[in-house]
C-alpha cells in the first residue's frame, strides 16, 4: 500500500519495483494537493505493473468528506501558486467510512485539518528502515505504526485555516481518538520527523492529553 503519493510518481514506482511489490492500494489521509499529486500517474503505472503479475489494479481510497477537495484541486493549485495537475475521476475513488480491505490495517476518520482527514493503524509491527534523522524520539523501527497525515505532527498539529479546517474538530480527533491508542505507537506524520503517541500526549505544543 502507498500512503499519500503526493509527488514524483516515478521515484515511488522505482522503489516499489526494487522491492518487487505489487500494489493493492493507494490510500490518502486527506485531499490536499501535496497528498494527491502523484495519485493518477502512480495508479496508471501500478495498474500495468500489477497486470504483469496477474494482480488486480490497486484500489484508491479517500474519505467521502474530502471528495469535494479532491474535485477542486485546480482551485487549490491556484490559491497556493502551484501548476494545475490532472487527478483521477472521483468515481474511481473507493470511499470508506470504517476499514479498508486489508485486514492488518485499520483506518478511521479524524476531521479537523480537513473534514475528511483520516489516520491509519498498522497492527503488525514493521521494520520501516527509515533514515536515522527521522527518529528524533525514542521511536525505533519495528514498532506498531500510526500514519497521521496532517492531523498530528511531532510537537505540532495540522493547520486548520484552510478549506474546511476546524481547530475544535482536530482537538477532538486527537484527544478522543489518537490519544486513546497505546502510547508506544510510532507516529508517521505527513511531514517532519517521526515521534510516538506517548511523547505527543505529554509534550505536544498544541494538544496534550487531558488528565482523566
Amino acid at each position: 500500500m502507498v500512503v499519500d503519493p503526493g509527488d514524483d510518481a516515478q521515484t515511488i514506482f522505482d522503489c516499489l519495483k526494487a522491492y518487487d511489490f505489487p500494489v493493492k492500494a493507494l490510500w490518502h489521509t486527506h485531499a490536499h494537493l501535496d497528498h494527491i499529486g502523484a495519485t493518477k500517474k502512480l495508479f496508471e503505472m501500478c495498474e500495468i505493473w500489477n497486470k504483469a503479475k496477474d494482480q488486480a489494479a490497486p484500489k484508491v481510497y479517500l474519505y467521502q468528506d474530502d471528495v469535494w477537495l479532491y474535485k477542486n484541486v485546480a482551485t487549490q493549485c491556484q490559491f497556493l501558486g502551484f501548476q494545475p495537475f490532472e487527478v483521477m475521476a472521483p468515481t474511481d475513488l473507493l470511499v470508506r467510512k470504517t476499514t479498508i480491505e486489508l485486514p492488518e490495517l485499520i483506518s478511521f476518520k479524524t476531521p479537523g485539518h480537513t473534514p475528511g482527514s483520516a489516520c491509519m493503524c498498522v497492527e503488525d509491527a514493521c521494520d520501516f528502515q527509515a533514515p536515522q534523522e527521522f527518529f528524533q524520539s525514542k521511536a525505533l523501527p519495528g514498532m506498531k505504526a500510526l500514519f497521521t497525515g496532517d492531523t498530528l505532527f511531532r510537537r505540532s498539529i495540522g493547520r486548520t485555516d484552510l478549506w474546511g479546517g476546524s481547530m475544535p474538530e482536530i482537538e477532538k480527533s486527537i484527544q478522543n481518538l489518537l490519544y486513546t491508542l497505546p502510547d508506544d505507537y510510532l507516529v508517521i506524520p505527513g511531514h517532519g520527523p517521526f515521534t510516538t503517541l506517548g511523547e505527543e500526549a505529554e509534550k505536544n505544543n498544541f494538544v496534550r492529553k487531558k488528565e482523566a
